[in-house]
This record gives structure tokens, C-alpha cells and sequence, in this order.
């Protein structure tokens, strides 16, 4: 047989053109995918083949034939036949939500899978699951909490990955969480779980690679919160490209808000290595935040001269003030800022100051030369005539002469220096403490008349406002008017004078009386304050006061020009100005008090030179006086009740205003650890007499002396002062040691300054009398041998909310564990005694707890065990809300029994506290659940006032424990209840 080609013939036919034959060797098929299988069911009547080609295919035409086989198969009970149906039916038709809602209604057999289950089973065998698919199927496995088998379908591309798979899959692992969102191509959902799940390093990579931008800022704060050790390797991982992720100036905020300095420093010294200039306020705040907490950080970087573009008369500022005063003198620039600090040359390296002065100008070096034998002759001389050798030629010999004769010391100096009568500064550490010279005066007549830049109207007063306003004419009534209509809340007015009115402004200032003293008070000293502060601001020289108050309001007088004198005072204190209090001719009684109280803050002239040392510890300032303790311009003086004398001489002092208010307290409270009044006539604004008596044991008198300084810190905190002076407790008649008053006293100080983290001042005031005791003074608060230079960080609990409002009191949410497990402890208590428990508040006094804490790290140092407890303490609701803003104060001991002591109750039993509770209006009760340092203890008895020597608190030795510090425990729930 002959072939007529190599290639597969599939069918010939003759062709009659050519007399032979046509082949087909080639076959392309193609069927209408839209209507073979309609044209297989209508035209062919085979439903059958329509179905599964359909089905085979995927092809469209059958849909009505699935349906109704599903349907039957669905409500015959044939589940399995049902889910093959819906699981093969062409384009998916059938895998819907509808379909799922209905294999879940179906009960499942015993000992067998659920149709629904079979569904998805058969699903995963030929398929991947769809969206709705992926997420019901994944429900029944994340409650049985099954992370393989998600892990599985993952792996194997079984699901369809979204984010509301990822929000199921996290409630039980956030890895395989973050894995859906990646799939699912969720970034923010993703930057969620890297942080979460500790892989900050990854962040910034995956954003950039998928082109998202998260809000880094939120990102670090939150990473800081967790673990600040892997936010500090994240910050600099936002600042490293030329165009940062993240403002600089808020990543170092995010430092900051955590605390973290020396984290902080180490980023910005990286940061800002190229020293450029728009970088200078950062560069100023590293310096800053150093200097104000690690001056000798601070020093290393100014000494490495790495920065030149921060804000230098700032800086020099702080530097003096954190008593590195090399330092300042290398940036000050304004010669009375350089006598300020050059006076103090004990402080100084004499040849760094001496080499110094050749850097000053002829001028300025010999004022400043001059400024130092003023401040402290016998100090000082030494090294001026160190200077007067070294740079005679260049000053001039004369100029050296005339200076060294003017204070009777050329070639004299070894003249005996104590028989001249030289005045001189405090040397103290700091430039803010020093002696008030601002003129104060009180004087008769017209305040129109006064020529001073400011005079100071009271726009409440109908007829000081009326005659300032006729005085000043039309221009002073419609500046004011435009002002006051365009903004009628405003706090001042300010207005050009006019008219016969002499001054160079007039500050219109509103201003209300009222019935209650302290707001008063409050009221007095912001009109006076905001008057004065404009005044600064606007670096006017002089002021002139109304007697405010004094005339139709009819308010005290002694009150009225106490406030605004003592106001003034403290206002004053860094900034010259003359102030003027104006009294009408006619009003002699306001003329004199205002006097009297201009000569109490105003210290006489005298000879005697002032002894005074200070110190910067921490925030806050410690100094020692030689003085009175009854002229301390602070917020609260202390005196003791043992020493009858100077108890006697404070309440004398004070007035009977004061004796009268001790009187009453000591009646009414014949048991308080501390007795407040106020202050009367003296500079401070409240007296502290504190129970305390000497001790020949030394042991005791130590912790008598501790016990002291911690109920007085306590109140001066309550009270919200910054400011506090003592005396020299036990040193004068009771002749105590020296040695243990002093180095207790001022350690203990010390110890609350930094662990408290106070901005306060305070004073040790010992008699002029006192040397030795006013040496050992300054020895102990000078020392730096004693550890307290670095403040303690604690961690605040995990548990507690953030809130804007400064809130103190959360109510729990009673389907949280906390809740749940208070409420199980104190319904197993006191059962039978309560009906409903109201609330359960969560106490944050972070003050408070902060003292606890301090507390809590002593007590297990010292006694190498944890001896902290859980217990009660009952009381009526007035008591606890002063507890919840105050501490278990002390001071109201022996209120409800002193049977174990003369302290603070607690019992590990409800139902015993449940006996001091009151129910209020609405029959409910208040039961504190505490943290309690029990310490050592012993079976105390009613004699006891202080915890014995060698033990922490008393108790009954079955359920009652009393504690004698206030920082002994914290009050951390407060349970109402029926």
C-alpha cells in the first residue's frame, strides 16, 4: 500500500475537481463553553450528562439541576451525598453562607463527624476554602484551641487568609495570627503582632517593604511600655535614614515619659554626633535632662566639646545650679551671672579660676575681683592675689592697689579679717536663695497718680474702676471696652493711660470675694501673681497695688494685705522690682497692717553675718541656717512637743490666732502623732508640732528621730507644700547626741528627697548659739559618701489604666479575674454578714505606692524575707476617701482602740473589720483590701505608741496586726457592699 503521507489521516473524500481525493489530518474541536451543557439537558434531554459535564467542566447551564439535587439530598437526611453536591457544583454556586448556615443547623450523630464537618472536609480535598469558609471552619478548631491543624491548612494553602481570620486565629496565638495577616496582606494587623510577639527588629523592614507607614511613635511608646530594653534598640532604628521614620523630638519624648536618662543619652550622643544646627534643642535637652539628673554625665559631654549649637545661657544655668560652676563660668557671658559664681571659689579649681580671669575683660575682671572680697574676704583673698600677680601688667598695679585699699587688705593679709565689718552674700549653692532686695512700700495716695510702669486696677471695684476710668478719660473707657466685649473671660486687660493718669500701663484685672478663707486666699494670690507675671514678662521695673478687698467687699484687712505682702514676697524672690501698695489717705488701720507685714518679711539691717550652706539633692534642696525658726519664709515650720520652750516661743511668735487653733487641736486630738495650725503672723504658711521625746538609748532615739522625719514628709505631702523647716530636735536642753540627731535627721531627708522624687526645699535650722551642732549639720548634708545620688525606678503595676483625668479610683469590671477573685476571697469570709457586694474599686495613688514600694525593698534587704500581707481594714466612707488620697495617716491612731498599740489596724479576718465599718445614706459599707508589711511583730498592748525597738508592727498573734509607719501599707482595693 502506497502512503501518500507520513502524518495520521483522519477521514478522505473524494474531490472531484482535481479527480482525487481530500484528507484531513489536523482535528481542532471547540464547543460553546455558555450553552453545551443547556444544549445537552434541553435539545439531548440527558440531564445526566449535563450534570456531570457541568460538574467535570465547571461549566455553567446545570445550576438548577445542583440545586435541586441538594435540596433533595438535604432534606432526605443524605448529608454526605448533600455536601459532595454543594462541594463540586460548578463556579461555586452552592459554597455560600447559606449553604454553611444550614449544615449547621443539623444535629450531629453520635460517635460520628458533624455534616457540617463533612462539608468542609470534603472541601479540603479538592479545594481551598473561601473567605466565609475559611473562618467557620477555623471557629470550631480555635475553641478547642487546635494551633496545629490551623498551622496545617496554612501551610497546605488551604484557607483564604483575611483579616477577620487573623482577629479569630490571635485569641489563641498570635504567630499563627501574624501569619494569616501577612498572607492576608494586613499591615497594620501585622506591625500589631510583631510587636506583640516581641519582633520589633522586623517593623521597619516589612514596612517598607510593602510601602505602609504606621505611626512609629505610637509603635515605640507601646514597645517602651512592654520592654524598654527592646524599644531602646528600636529607636534608633526610626532616625537612621537621611529622611527619619519618626520627629527626633518625639522619639526623645518617648524616653522621657519612661524614665529612661541614661537609655535616652546614649541614643542622642549617637544621634547627634554631626553637631548640626538645626539639631541644637535637642542638643540643649541631652545637656538639659543631665544636668538636672547626672551632672557628672553632663560634664563629660561639655568636656568633650561635642556640641556648639545649644542654648548656652540656659545651659549655664542649669550648671550652676547642679553645682557645676566650672562649667557655668565657661558659658555665662553677662557679667552678673560670672560674679554670682565667681565668688564661690571654694567650689572652684583655683588654677583652672585663675587662669579664667584671663579670658574676662579689664572691666569685668576687676568687678569681678571686687564682687569676691565683698562676698567672703577671708575665703576669697588668697586667690585674688593669685589673679592681682599673675595679671598685674595687663589690670593695671594701681587699679590693684585702690581695689585691695578700698577693703583695708593691701599688703595687710595677715591682718586679722574678723574686726572688719564686711556684709556679705550667703554663699549658697544655688542663685535662688538669696536675700530679698526688691523695695516693698506702703505708702498714702491716689493711685492715678502713681508714676510707676504698671498700676494695677481691680475691675470688680465699681469705685476704683469708675475713677480710673473718668481719670484716664474716653481712651482708657473704650480700649478697655473693645478689649473686655471681643474677650469677656479674659484674665487682664491691658490699656495704654491717658488723661492724668501717670503710669505707662494699666493691667484691669476681675476679681471676686467669698465667704470661705482658703478660696479667698487663693483668690487674692493669683490676681497678685497674674499682675505681677505680665509685669515680668514685659520686663517693667515697677508696680503699684490697690489695698484690694479692703473697702465696699469689706474683707479683713489683716487677711487681705497678709496675702498680697507674702504674695509679692514670693514672687520676687529672682526678678527686681519696686512694688507699691496704695492706701487712701484716710484709711490709716489698712496703712498700718500693711506696714506690719512688710516689716516682718523685711529683715532689719545688722551686722551679724548670716550662716548659710545649701545643697541640690536630687529635685529638691537641702539647707542649713543659722537663724530663727520662726522667721523661715517656707510653707510649714516644725517644732516638737517635748520641748516646752520652743513650742512656746513659735505659738508666741504666731499670735493668738495660733495659740488658739493649738489649744483646740490638743483638746480635741490629746493623741495625735501631729497637731497643724496656722501660722498667724508668722513668714510660713502653717505649724507642724510633731510628738517626739528624747531617748538615752541610742537605738531608740534613732528610730524616734525616723519616725519623726516620715510623719512630717507625710503631711507636708498632703498638704501639697514644697517647703519645710526644722529645728535642731533634741540638741538644746535635752542634750541628745549630736552626732545621731544630725546624721538621722539629715539622712533620713535625704532618703524621701530621692526616693520620692521631691522638688522640695528644706531647712535645718539650729541656733546662733549652736556651733557644733550647725557644723555637724553641714558636714552630714554636704557629705556625698552617703549613696543618695541615684534615684530608684519602680515599675508600676501591669494591672493599672492609663487615665488623663489624674484619676485615683477604677471600678473593676466584675467578668475580670481581679474582680472575680476579691469577690470569691471576701464572700468566703463573710458569709452571712453582707448581702451584695456594690463595687470593687482598684486604688492608684502612685505616690503612695511608691512609698510602699521603697518600703517593701527595705524590709526585705533588712530582713531577707517577704513578709508582706493581704488583710482588711474596715472604716465609714468619709474615712475612706481621705485614706484613698492620703495614706493610713497616723495622726488619727487610737480613733477606734489602742488595745495592741497606738497605730493603724488591720486583720486578715473581714468580719472582724466588718465591725469598724458605718453604712452611709444608702446602707453601704467600705472595706479596704491592703498590702501590709507586718515585718517582725510582737503581742502589742495598749502602752505601746511606737513600735518596740527591734520590731515593724504589733499584733494579737491570731488575726490583728497594727502598723506605726504610714508607708507601711497600701491600700490597693476598696470593696462597697451591702
Amino acid at each position: 500500500m502506497n502512503r501518500i503521507s507520513a502524518e495520521t489521516m483522519f477521514v478522505t473524500a473524494p474531490y472531484e475537481p482535481t479527480s482525487g481525493i481530500i484528507a484531513v489530518n489536523r482535528l481542532s474541536v471547540s464547543v460553546d463553553e455558555e450553552t453545551v451543557v443547556s444544549y445537552i439537558q434541553n435539545t439531548l434531554g440527558n440531564a445526566e450528562l449535563a450534570y456531570n459535564m457541568a460538574a467535570r467542566c465547571n461549566l455553567p447551564g446545570a445550576d438548577q439541576l445542583f440545586l435541586e439535587r441538594f435540596s433533595q439530598l438535604f432534606q432526605s437526611g443524605n448529608y454526605d451525598e448533600a455536601a459532595k453536591v454543594a462541594a463540586t457544583a460548578p463556579r461555586g454556586i452552592l459554597r455560600t453562607q447559606q449553604t454553611i448556615l444550614q449544615f449547621q443547623t443539623v444535629p450531629s450523630q453520635p460517635n460520628q463527624p458533624s455534616p457540617l464537618l463533612q462539608y468542609f472536609g470534603i472541601l479540603l480535598e479538592t479545594s481551598k476554602l473561601n473567605k466565609e469558609e475559611s473562618i467557620e471552619l477555623c471557629k470550631p478548631v480555635v475553641g478547642q484551641g487546635n494551633k496545629q491543624l490551623l498551622e496545617k491548612w496554612l501551610k497546605e494553602d488551604k484557607l483564604e487568609c483575611s483579616e477577620q481570620l487573623g482577629d479569630l486565629v490571635k485569641s489563641i496565638d498570635s504567630t499563627v495570627a501574624l501569619s494569616v495577616y501577612l498572607r492576608a496582606n494586613i499591615p497594620m494587623k501585622v506591625i500589631q503582632c510583631f510587636t506583640e510577639t516581641g519582633q520589633y527588629q522586623k517593623i521597619v523592614l516589612y514596612a517598607k517593604k510593602v510601602n505602609y507607614q504606621p505611626d512609629y511613635i505610637y509603635l515605640l511608646r507601646s514597645i517602651m511600655r512592654i520592654d524598654p530594653d527592646q524599644g531602646v534598640q528600636f529607636a534608633p532604628l526610626l532616625v537612621q535614614d537621611s529622611e527619619p521614620l519618626a520627629d527626633l523630638t518625639q522619639v526623645v519624648d518617648v524616653f522621657v515619659e519612661q524614665n529612661l536618662t541614661q537609655q535616652c543619652t546614649a541614643f542622642l550622643l549617637d544621634t547627634l554626633k554631626n553637631n548640626r544646627e538645626d539639631q541644637g534643642h535637642l542638643q540643649t535637652r541631652l545637656l538639659e535632662m543631665n544636668l538636672m539628673q547626672a551632672p557628672q554625665v553632663a560634664d563629660a559631654i561639655l568636656g568633650d566639646n561635642m556640641f556648639t549649637h545649644y542654648d548656652r545661657p540656659h545651659i549655664a544655668k542649669l550648671c550652676e545650679n547642679a553645682g557645676l560652676l566650672q562649667r557655668a563660668l565657661e558659658h555665662y557671658t553677662d557679667i552678673d551671672d560670672i560674679k554670682r559664681v565667681v565668688v564661690q571659689t571654694h567650689l572652684l579649681n583655683p588654677e583652672w579660676l585663675v587662669n579664667y580671669f584671663g579670658r574676662l575683660s579689664v572691666d569685668d575682671c576687676l568687678e569681678c575681683l571686687k564682687a569676691m572680697l565683698q562676698a567672703n574676704i577671708h575665703q576669697n583673698l588668697q586667690v585674688v592675689v593669685q589673679i592681682e600677680t599673675k595679671y598685674h601688667e595687663q589690670l593695671g598695679t594701681e587699679k590693684f592697689i585702690d581695689l585691695f585699699e578700698s577693703f583695708n587688705s593691701y599688703e595687710e593679709s595677715a591682718i586679722d579679717m574678723d574686726a572688719l565689718h564686711i556684709e556679705k552674700e550667703d554663699p549658697l549653692l544655688t542663685p535662688n536663695v538669696r536675700s530679698q532686695s526688691s523695695p516693698i512700700i506702703v505708702c498714702h495716695g491716689d493711685l492715678i497718680a502713681q508714676e510707676t510702669d504698671v498700676i494695677v486696677v481691680c475691675s470688680s471695684s465699681k469705685y476704683l474702676f469708675k475713677s480710673i476710668c473718668q481719670a484716664g478719660g474716653d481712651s482708657v473707657s473704650t480700649s478697655y471696652n473693645q478689649q473686655i466685649s471681643g474677650s469677656p473671660n479674659a484674665p487682664i486687660i491691658i490699656v495704654e493711660p491717658a488723661g492724668k493718669i501717670a503710669s505707662k500701663k494699666i493691667y484691669f484685672l476681675p476679681w471676686k470675694t467669698n465667704s470661705d478663707q482658703s478660696i479667698l486666699c487663693k483668690s487674692i494670690e493669683d490676681f497678685v501673681s497674674l499682675a505681677l507675671e505680665k509685669a515680668i514678662d514685659h520686663k517693667y521695673r515697677s508696680i503699684a497695688f490697690p489695698a484690694i478687698g479692703c473697702g465696699g467687699f469689706k474683707c479683713s484687712i489683716q487677711l487681705i494685705s497678709r496675702t498680697m505682702v507674702r504674695t509679692v514676697y514670693s514672687k520676687l524672690k529672682t526678678y527686681q522690682m519696686s512694688v507699691s501698695f496704695v492706701i487712701q489717705p484716710d484709711k490709716k488701720d489698712i496703712y498700718d497692717e500693711f506696714k506690719k507685714h512688710i516689716d516682718e518679711l523685711q529683715p532689719p539691717p545688722s551686722s551679724i553675718i548670716l550662716k548659710t550652706i545649701a545643697t541640690k539633692l536630687g529635685k529638691g534642696m537641702i539647707e542649713v541656717e543659722m537663724g530663727d525658726i520662726t522667721k523661715q519664709k517656707v510653707d510649714v515650720i516644725v517644732g516638737s512637743s517635748s520641748s516646752g520652750i520652743l513650742r512656746e516661743i513659735i505659738i508666741k511668735a504666731a499670735g493668738k490666732e495660733s495659740r488658739m487653733a493649738y489649744d483646740i487641736e490638743l483638746k480635741s486630738h490629746p493623741n495625735s502623732v501631729l497637731i497643724a495650725i496656722p501660722s498667724g503672723s508668722l513668714p510660713c504658711k502653717q505649724i507642724f508640732f510633731v510628738k517626739w521625746e528624747p531617748n538615752d538609748n541610742e537605738e531608740i532615739l534613732q528610730q524616734s528621730l525616723i519616725d519623726l522625719i516620715s510623719t512630717v514628709v507625710q503631711n507636708v505631702i498632703s498638704h501639697n507644700f514644697t517647703s519645710v523647716a526644722f529645728p535642731a530636735i533634741g540638741c538644746g536642753k535635752h542634750a541628745c547626741s549630736v552626732d545621731i540627731v544630725v546624721k538621722t535627721m539629715v539622712h533620713e531627708m535625704k532618703k524621701h528627697l530621692i526616693q520620692r522624687k521631691l522638688s522640695w526645699t528644706v531647712k535645718f535650722v539650729v541656733n546662733d548659739n549652736q556651733e557644733n551642732v550647725y557644723d555637724e549639720f553641714c558636714k552630714q548634708v554636704l557629705t556625698t559618701e552617703d549613696g543618695f545620688h541615684e534615684a530608684t525606678i519602680y515599675q508600676l503595676p501591669v494591672t493599672w489604666e492609663k487615665s488623663a483625668e489624674h484619676k485615683t479610683r477604677f471600678t473593676l469590671s466584675t467578668k475580670v479575674h481581679e474582680y472575680q477573685t476579691i469577690a470569691s476571697n471576701f464572700d468566703q469570709a463573710m458569709k452571712g454578714k453582707y448581702t451584695d457586694i456594690i463595687k470593687i474599686e482598684r486604688i492608684q495613688n502612685e505616690r503612695w505606692y511608691m512609698q510602699y514600694l521603697a518600703h517593701t525593698k527595705d524590709f526585705r534587704k533588712r530582713l531577707n524575707m517577704d513578709t508582706e500581707k493581704r488583710l482588711y481594714h474596715g472604716c465609714p466612707e468619709q474615712a475612706a476617701n481621705t485614706i484613698i488620697e492620703d495614706c493610713f495617716n497616723r495622726s488619727y491612731a487610737g480613733v477606734n482602740g489602742t488595745v495592741y498599740g497606738v497605730g493603724v489596724y488591720f486583720s486578715s479576718d473581714a468580719t472582724y473589720s466588718h465591725g469598724y465599718t458605718k453604712p452611709n445614706a444608702n446602707g453601704e459599707r467600705c472595706m479596704f483590701l491592703s498590702r501590709v508589711l507586718v515585718g517582725k511583730t510582737t503581742k502589742g498592748n495598749n502602752k505601746m505608741k511606737t513600735r518596740p525597738l527591734g520590731f515593724d508592727s504589733t499584733t494579737d498573734e491570731k488575726h490583728i496586726f497594727v502598723t506605726y509607719h504610714d508607708a507601711q501599707a497600701f491600700a490597693e482595693y476598696l470593696i462597697t457592699y451591702k
